[in-house]
């Protein structure tokens, strides 16, 4: 059998995870590799569970923070946003009740009035007790702006350009 050469890494059918490509580089075999890289049961249990829409990124972080990272499409619309806080409650324990929620929009590019409208209403409203914004560019920061400006919602709401300090803000309501 020979050796498998490669650089960086291999990305493992483990969520997050990837088979350094040294370890594979020195002979070991790929299977062993792969074993070798796999957390314990413990560590499996307590990795968030990721839900991925066509816009957003969504998982609950072990901090109790829920956490929604906009993808980069142009057209983020109102059944984008139905979908998003559906599975925002997916991954929300029930028993937690209302949580914070960090949303990540520095990739975003565009979101239509309608979904603004849809995620400042009473869906989002039962979910959650606060909203951090966080923006990075011009692009993003109009479209925060325009969120949190023109959209009335029932939860404080705050834009950031740092992620530690939305989530230093969002732990006051924890």
């Amino acid at each position: 059998m020979g050796v498998l050469m490669l650089s960086g890494s291999y990305r493992s059918k483990i969520p997050g995870r990837c088979v350094p490509c040294d370890l594979l580089s020195k002979g070991t075999r790929f299977d062993e590799a792969v074993m070798s890289e796999a957390p314990d049961e413990s560590s499996v249990a307590d990795s968030p569970r990721i839900l991925t829409t066509r816009t957003e990124r969504i998982w609950m972080a072990p901090d109790g923070i829920l956490r929604c990272e906009c993808l980069p499409v142009s057209d983020h619309g109102l059944e984008d946003a139905k979908e998003n806080v559906r599975l925002s409650a997916e991954v929300i324990d029930p028993a937690r009740g209302k949580v914070p929620a960090l949303i990540d929009a520095r990739s975003a590019k565009a979101i239509s009035r309608d979904a603004r409208v849809y995620y400042t209403g009473s869906a989002n409203a039962e979910l959650l007790v606060a909203i951090a914004l966080v923006v990075d560019s011009a692009l993003s920061r109009i479209i925060g702006s325009f969120f949190l400006g023109l959209n009335k919602t029932p939860f404080p709401a705050k834009l950031f350009t740092s992620e530690d300090a939305a989530l230093k803000w969002l732990r006051g309501f924890q």
